[in-house]
């Protein structure tokens, strides 16, 4: 009897990570081809040294702060069995990237808006640099719930976090570019607020209803992945260190691929 529960849990385990793959693939395809549709259709109305600012510049912002803030703890939390996870204190945990975002964050876009890095030639890039960290932080809310969805094996939510808002996000900066060209900036953070805003609601929709639907959760309300004391501790030093660990690497990585 144990070798066929043993049979059948493997068995299960394989057909969500085949599952997760395809969906995977299917998300990654529709980024990557509104990317391009939508490059495209924005080169008909603003300036390609506009574009090159966004794609370049004001992205690698917006992925630097979350890259730095979420990954290593993300990692920290994933790497913990189902027996040794305490839920609340990995909820505590992973609300930690909101104040990690705010400082790094404010570091980056104090870099990114000096005399070094300014684009002075392009109008409100400096609007467009706090905009953009301002999604970031959104999106950093939603880090307890991504967690949850990874663990318990919610596939769909990432698919529908990603895939729905990118959409929205497109044709947002598309019927910008096209009525308020001059705004080129604004148009693409107001696309990636959109963006930002969407994919934190997402999440705490999905699970809203996962939770009222009395699902296999640790959870038996979206309010248990608030910060709170577990046990008269708020945080585990055991995390905390394997965080630290993770994020001098995360450091590293980032330094070594993105620090030309």
């Amino acid at each position: 009897n144990n070798g066929g529960s043993s049979t059948s849990g493997n068995t299960n385990l394989l057909d969500v990570a085949a599952k997760a793959t395809s969906f995977n693939v299917i998300l990654q395809v529709l980024i990557r081809v509104s990317s391009f549709l939508l490059n495209g259709f924005v080169l008909r109305y603003v300036n390609p040294d506009l574009l090159g600012v966004v794609n370049l510049r004001l992205t690698l912002l917006f992925h630097t702060i979350l890259f730095l803030s979420r990954e290593p703890l993300r990692k920290a939390a994933l790497s913990r069995t189902s027996q040794e996870r305490k839920w609340q204190l990995t909820f505590n945990l992973l609300w930690l990237a909101l104040p990690v975002g705010v400082v790094s964050g404010s570091l980056l876009s104090l870099l990114w808006i000096s005399p070094l890095l300014q684009q002075p030639d392009i109008p409100w890039d400096k609007a467009g640099v706090i905009i953009y960290f301002i999604c970031a932080l959104i999106e950093l809310t939603s880090e307890p719930l991504w967690v949850l969805a990874q663990v318990h094996q919610h596939i769909t939510v990432k698919v529908i976090a990603e895939g729905i808002p990118q959409i929205l996000r497109c044709l947002t900066i598309a019927i910008g570019v096209v009525y308020f060209p001059e705004h080129g900036v604004l148009v693409f953070g107001c696309g990636q607020l959109v963006f930002s805003s969407l994919y934190v609601c997402v999440y705490y929709g999905y699970f809203l209803y996962q939770t009222y639907g009395h699902h296999n959760l640790p959870i038996k309300s979206i309010f248990d992945t608030f910060p709170t004391p577990y046990k008269g501790k708020w945080q585990s030093m055991a995390l905390l260190n394997v965080s630290w660990s993770f994020f001098k690497q995360s450091l590293l990585k980032q330094f070594l691929t993105d620090g030309e």
